[in-house]
């Protein structure tokens, strides 16, 4: 199966008879940049939440004082 037309800004543009990759390995590459998105975000949040998590013991120490 592949895509026949694509509707760009409410236009509809017609692709190459023969295109390059069907619709599945479409959907494949989409997941994958999404997926290599989700993965970067969620480890910025873990590295975000360690720094907090020692920020937070650093200034507890200092109250301590």
């Amino acid at each position: 199966m592949y895509v026949k037309y694509i509707e760009v800004n409410h236009k509809i543009i017609q692709v190459k008879e023969k295109p390059d990759i069907t619709i599945f390995q479409y959907m494949m590459q989409q997941m994958n940049l999404l997926n290599q998105l989700y993965n970067k975000v969620h480890y910025q949040l873990i590295a975000q939440s360690k720094q907090v998590d020692h920020l937070l013991f650093l200034f507890k120490d200092v109250m301590e004082q």
